[in-house]
């Protein structure tokens, strides 16, 4: 395309491991089925495709993952087709068999990454052979950003497919929030149902419910508008860079893939750490190595702050990412799930000889977090 979170975990009494298991498995049950989970794990990004992925390969997040799964009974609709009506499921936490039960998806084996819950590879089915569930999930489990239903007062009216995502202090950072798709065309980002006959589920596929930031500074040609040649003329060093936001909380349905933002803050809250960990001298252009995580949809109350010192002085400039533009010079780079947003701050520069500056170009590109092919465009 071209345009340039700690949740408390409330583990389900259903929830079967070692000697629990025998307690909740009447002993006359022959059909103790276990069920294994997988899943196929994250969708890659433009970027780490660059070089080959090989297999063992280390799931996000430190593997860790939630999992949620409530029942499913026969309404008329066809049970394990995709035409059921997984709204209809009640997702409430007296209804849930796996209440965002902590789990740990493995290293890659093949092209899938094992999962365990709680630490462990067995969970038996419900006894109930006829009963159906249906299952969604998202990473990480925990996460100190991150509340759920029941975890405050103030995240009561919470729904259980929902996750509350809030920074407060300067210490934190929004998490790279991955939930499971499933791409069936309903936005219900559920697997099943399934019952006692499937022994194995398959997760899917996540993807990435945030929106990824880089930052790029350089140095060009007032003439040309091209990128200098010569780094060592304009004696500029970058004293400190960093993204704000105004936008600190924003709710998340992973069951429908849907963020509703929070109001924006009277102050930008700082990322934690800064795009530059000290003062830089620029002998070539600058791009942000680190992750960076901003809410979709909020780049006209979320900024870059930069400043630069050409010898003589400092010169601090504060733009929100709506200020940067795309290639028409008149649209704004926006912040949307799952894609990166590139803002390069250029530089300009006046006597090449000397190296005098003046003022800044603000430029930004969109590109597909997802990997789709060849998808990457830089635009001029």
């Amino acid at each position: 395309m071209i345009k340039e979170y700690s949740v408390y975990i409330v583990i389900g009494a259903i929830l079967l491991s070692g000697c629990s298991n025998d307690v909740l498995q009447p002993e006359d049950d022959g059909e103790r089925t276990p069920i294994a989970f997988s899943t196929s794990g994250i969708s890659l990004s433009v970027e780490e495709n660059v070089q080959t992925r090989a297999n063992g390969a280390a799931f996000p997040n430190s593997g860790s993952i939630a999992i949620v799964a409530a029942s499913k009974t026969t309404d008329g609709k066809t049970i394990g087709n995709s035409s059921t009506d997984v709204e209809s499921i009640d997702w409430s936490a007296s209804k849930l068999h796996l209440n965002h039960a902590a789990a740990t998806a493995a290293n890659e084996s093949g092209d899938k990454h094992s999962v365990t819950i709680n630490g462990s590879t067995v969970y038996y089915w419900p006894f109930n052979p006829d009963e159906h569930l249906v299952f969604t999930a998202y990473s990480p489990a925990t996460h100190a950003t991150m509340k759920k239903k029941g975890d405050t007062d103030a995240a009561n009216s919470l729904e259980d497919t929902e996750l509350q995502i809030q920074v407060d202090n300067s210490n934190q950072n929004f998490p790279d929030l991955l939930h499971l798709k499933v791409l069936d065309g309903k936005n219900h980002n559920a697997v099943g149902p399934h019952n006692k006959s499937r022994s194995t589920v398959e997760l899917g596929t996540f993807h990435h419910a945030m929106a990824k930031v880089k930052v790029k500074v350089m140095c060009i040609d007032k003439t040309t508008g091209e990128e200098i040649a010569d780094y060592s003329k304009p004696n500029i060093s970058i004293a400190s860079l960093g993204i704000g936001t105004k936008v600190t909380q924003g709710t998340f349905d992973f069951l429908k893939s849907t963020w509703t933002p929070g109001s924006p803050d009277g102050t930008a809250h700082m990322l934690s750490p800064s795009l530059i960990s000290t003062t830089t001298k620029l002998n070539q252009a600058y791009e942000s190595t680190g992750d960076y995580y901003l809410l979709p949809g909020t780049q006209a109350n979320s900024a870059i702050s930069i400043k630069l010192n050409d010898g003589t002085g400092d010169h601090s400039y504060t733009k929100n990412i709506s200020d940067f533009k795309l290639s028409d010079g008149t649209t704004s780079v926006t912040l949307e799930q799952g894609k990166v947003t590139t803002l390069t701050i250029k530089i300009v520069i006046i006597d090449i000889s000397i190296g005098d500056e003046t003022g800044i170009q603000l430029e930004g590109i969109l590109t597909d977090w997802e990997y789709k092919g060849n998808s990457e465009v830089t635009i001029e």
